[in-house]
């Protein structure tokens, strides 16, 4: 019998253990940091949006009649452009479509300081998913959203209530936590 070998089955097993117990560890803990983060925050509120006319009451209304919905606000503060990430929300969405089929609706809210040129950036980006325009800020004027860019991205339930804050498009442990949640009760 080798007792080098076996030394090194029982070194390698008991470090693939305990990378697994640190990851699900972590994991568990940024689940925790993300929920605490929205209750520190005032955020375990229900987001009433502003109403719509036409066709986008329409597709609003089959938004949120999801089970679960993305809200994702932009403001007109700083650079939209730089904080849009259009190529990456057109992937997560892609990968809701397969892995979460009709169990989450992305709602995008810009308060685009010219919706002209917001309409171009959506346009060059080949972003075909609805998009509202909120030039007033009527959703930051009914729900007083939070002003750091980070916290203007939530994860709502049926009722629209805040489940968690984070922006998905910006941290991928974000969008794991985000399709734990959607998916757990599957």
């Amino acid at each position: 019998m080798n007792t080098q070998y076996d030394e090194n089955i029982l070194v390698h097993t008991m470090f693939s253990f305990l990378s697994g117990m640190c990851v699900l560890c972590l994991s568990r803990q940024a689940s925790h940091d993300c929920r605490i983060r929205s209750e520190r925050m005032g955020w375990c509120r229900k987001i009433r949006f502003p109403e719509q006319r036409g066709g986008q009451a329409r597709v609003l209304d089959s938004l949120l009649n999801k089970e679960y919905k993305i809200l994702f606000y932009v403001d007109s503060v700083g650079c939209t452009n730089c904080r849009l990430n259009l190529g990456v929300w057109a992937g997560l969405i892609d990968e809701a479509a397969r892995e979460l089929p009709d169990r989450v609706g992305f709602v995008f809210f810009f308060q685009a300081k010219s919706e002209r040129e917001m309409n171009y950036l959506l346009r060059r980006e080949f972003f075909e998913y609805p998009v509202f325009m909120d030039g007033q800020g009527r959703l930051n004027a009914e729900n007083a959203l939070p002003t750091q860019p980070a916290y203007q991205c939530f994860l709502l339930d049926r009722n629209n209530k805040v489940l968690m804050v984070g922006n998905p498009a910006n941290n991928p442990d974000v969008w794991e936590l985000y399709k734990r949640v959607i998916g757990n009760d599957q």
